[in-house]
């Protein structure tokens, strides 16, 4: 156990006094041991190397989690946390509407939504009152955020006729059967239509990595092997693999092809993972999956060299 200081005494007195509900391993049953290792192997990894040493460091770490992550098992204390699926709330789209989603099955043990464990923890810290529920919360935004003024959950749940018209029996216009009785929710206004100037200011593009070697790009993937969609084993076959994806003219200077075992040593680190060759890679650059395992934040240089197991799968 690491040394705390006041602060963490504080959180660790009340963490102890107020819940028996707070550190439950079942909750944290692995489906399979496999899986367990692996979530540990990839979590361990980290997206920024950095964030290893800072987690160590600190005297006293609360981790809100659904499963048993390698920061989990580092932490103090563990909230467990209820899925989207297993809560209600709402979500702002990218339209800007205001929205309500349902739970979709029932809550797992004695899990707390993300709202409750923070209200329930800042309500014992500062002796104010914690919102009684998800609408309650809804309520406070509404007041504190000028932004959401004027919502809440019985606004989001009106429902009226839209055009093209849904639910109806003609589903080659009406586009489909389920009429929308859950509410259409609320749009925000732009910051434009609230009168804001339309300028937006030009982004400075970014400095490109200089040095030898090739261009390592992140890119973003459906499917990763984050700690959400591993226990998954139907979508094993459609996950980002721990692999880095070069062009053909690339892999052929290395020696390398589909399934070769490469080195990669950038930052005075280095790494193995296999090839893909891809003619959809520019040359002189290589393409690496976020959350594989692969701990590449932003484009950097690289030197790639076929490791020593051989240059086959």
């Amino acid at each position: 156990m690491r040394s705390r200081d006041a602060a963490g005494q504080r959180v660790a007195a009340l963490v102890r006094e107020s819940a028996g509900w707070l550190l439950l391993a079942r909750l944290f049953e692995c489906p399979t041991e496999r899986w367990r290792r692996e979530v540990t192997a990839l979590a361990g990894e980290f997206d920024d190397p950095a964030l290893q040493a800072v987690i160590e460091g600190l005297g006293f770490l609360v981790v809100q989690e659904l499963y048993l992550t390698a920061t989990a098992e580092r932490a103090d204390v563990v909230f467990p946390a209820q899925s989207f699926i297993e809560r209600e709330g709402t979500f702002t789209s990218g339209e800007g509407r205001v929205q309500r989603f349902y739970p979709a099955v029932p809550a797992q043990g004695e899990t707390r939504p993300d709202w409750w464990m923070v209200a329930s923890l800042g309500a014992r810290l500062n002796g104010s009152t914690a919102p009684a529920s998800a609408a309650a919360c809804m309520d406070e935004i509404a007041r504190d955020v000028p932004a959401y003024a004027g919502i809440s959950y019985q606004a989001l749940s009106e429902v009226r006729e839209q055009w093209p018209l849904v639910g109806g029996g003609d589903l080659y216009f009406g586009g489909t059967a389920y009429a929308n009785r859950q509410g259409l929710g609320v749009k925000l206004s732009s910051d434009v239509e609230l009168g804001a100037p339309a300028e937006m200011p030009w982004p400075e593009p970014p400095v490109r990595p200089t040095g030898a070697g090739l261009l390592l790009i992140p890119v973003y993937r459906l499917y990763d092997r984050g700690t959400t969609l591993l226990p998954s084993t139907l979508l094993e076959p459609h996950r980002a693999a721990r692999q880095i994806e070069l062009n053909p003219m690339d892999a052929r200077a290395l020696g390398a092809s589909d399934g070769s075992r490469l080195e990669i040593e950038w930052d005075g680190r280095v790494e193995s993972c296999s090839a893909a060759v891809s003619e959809q890679v520019p040359a002189g650059a290589a393409l690496v999956p976020r959350s594989s395992g692969l701990s590449l934040l932003t484009p950097t240089r690289a030197r790639l060299r076929l490791a020593a197991s051989g240059a086959g799968p």
